[in-house]
């Protein structure tokens, strides 16, 4: 009999909880982008609705009205701060095309409790298109080793004590997988092999290839490859060419990653570890080469432990950007005993200007050796990512950040930049033990301030320029 792979609508709910009634708030898709002209990917739409409804406290309810909604794939993801009425009024349409048949689920829900899904319209799953592809006695290239990986996991989710998922020697071929907690008891999860994304373009349905979520004691580890084929995909998700990029979120907690990550240093926006809504994570003893952040930390990102880096080509290490939307935290970072290699910034924090309100708290960088590295300390306030810039201030407040013992070459003459808010200065900035040298001519290596506010102790080179008080 021929094994058909599930192509529909997956519900991973939390209880249904009662609790007392709070505001109600509607949350229309029309009014994140949504196009009811059935040919128009929704997804990210969709997902901008279902984000803001999952953060509204009280009653939110997400609504998609009157006429057709061309939906490529969609994960609604809580927890949520309140209770969610999913109401369904128009026609939600999945793609014929099978080309864009990735995974074997087309809408889920996970992790949502209080979720209740209403009103008189239309899910259409367009069935007829995709069971002769989900066949596999008819297409070869029905997901089926994805399936075996996800089948594996299942088994060492649930066993109780400490499970190894391996990966041994060769290289296998996987489309996507999405590892989902929680687990019954800790995993380490090796990979001896090679792993391979797929090159051809129409397999390319999310931006998230491999992901783990919810997952507890999660540690990667190994000497194997993780090979996301990046040559092939990097056209694909430009948003400047392909208007179907899609942005699926990441969600980690209580992780520890010991890898090794190198893309060519003219990769677009690959960023090596990207945390988003992440707590109790560690990164440790990995080499990282890539053509963006080695490791970049957004909202929600806390208690997060990153030691034994090596760090280039790449971007460096950062907290940011901060303040695209409203209330982004990132606090509780150490970074410690890092080498940077001929990156572009070292230890970063970067806010965009103007902004919305947020913060970024109990940050330390200590122990970090800098070989030509062009900004080593650097934060930035007024980032801004492509012309042309406002000159209005940042909202967001950075405070309590320590640098200690920065130490190495930079190839500019600004080794220490400090350009912070004029609305929101920065405070609790302590400098300590810094010995930056300036490697081209006509140094020596120099320190920029603007409304940067705190301490320098030990060795300064180049001297500080720290204010010592909001008031100095």
């Amino acid at each position: 009999m021929a094994s058909i792979c599930s192509f529909g609508i997956a519900f991973v709910l939390g209880l249904i909880l009662g609790c007392s009634r709070a505001e109600d708030k509607l949350f229309n898709v029309q009014s994140y982008g949504a196009k009811a002209d059935a040919n128009t990917d929704n997804s990210k739409a969709f997902l901008s609705t279902w984000k803001d409804a999952c953060q509204w406290s009280g009653t939110a309810k997400f609504l998609i009205p009157s006429g057709e909604y061309l939906v490529y794939a969609a994960n609604f993801i809580g927890p949520c701060s309140g209770s969610i009425t999913f109401q369904i009024q128009g026609v939600v349409k999945a793609p014929t095309d099978p080309s864009l048949f990735c995974n074997s689920t087309w809408i889920s829900f996970q992790y949502v409790n209080g979720l209740e899904i209403e009103g008189g319209g239309t899910l259409d799953g367009q069935g007829a298109s995709a069971w002769p592809y989900f066949d596999t006695s008819k297409n070869s290239n029905c997901p089926a080793l994805p399936i075996a990986f996800l089948s594996t996991w299942k088994d060492a989710c649930q066993w109780s004590g400490t499970a190894k998922f391996l990966i041994p020697s060769g290289e296998y071929l996987v489309y996507a997988a999405n590892f989902i907690g929680p687990c019954s008891g800790s995993i380490t999860f090796q990979i001896q092999g090679v792993v391979k994304a797929p090159t051809d373009p129409s397999l390319f349905c999310n931006s998230t290839w491999i992901s783990f979520q919810y997952v507890n004691g999660l540690e990667i580890e190994g000497g194997g490859t993780l090979d996301g084929q990046g040559a092939s995909a990097w056209p694909y998700f430009d948003t400047s060419k392909n208007s179907n990029c899609p942005a699926l979120p990441i969600f980690c907690r209580k992780s520890a990653f010991t890898i090794l990550l190198n893309h060519r240093s003219d990769s677009p926006n690959t960023d090596g570890i990207h945390m988003s809504v992440s707590t109790n994570i560690q990164v440790l003893d990995s080499n990282i080469g890539t053509g963006d952040d080695c490791i970049s930390m957004i909202n929600g990102s806390q208690s997060i432990n990153i030691s034994g880096i090596t760090c280039g080509p790449g971007h460096g290490i950062s907290i940011g950007s901060l303040g695209k939307i409203q209330n982004e935290v990132v606090t509780d970072v150490h970074v410690k005993n890092c080498t940077l290699i001929a990156t572009q910034n070292g230890a970063r924090i970067k806010t965009w200007a103007p902004s919305e309100s947020g913060s970024a708290t109990s940050i330390n960088f200590e122990d970090i050796f800098m070989d030509n590295v062009r900004n080593p300390i650097i934060i930035d306030q007024h980032y801004c990512s492509s012309p042309p810039c406002s000159s209005q201030a940042s909202s967001v407040q950075i405070k309590d950040v320590t640098f200690n013992n920065i130490r190495g070459t930079s190839s500019s003459m600004a080794a220490v930049t400090l350009n912070c808010s004029a609305s929101f200065p920065c405070q609790g900035i302590n400098l300590s033990e810094i010995n930056l040298v300036y490697n081209g001519a006509g140094g020596p290596a120099v320190s920029s301030c603007d409304n940067a506010h705190g301490t320098a102790t030990g060795m300064e080179l180049p001297p500080s320029c720290l204010k010592s008080s909001l008031d100095s």
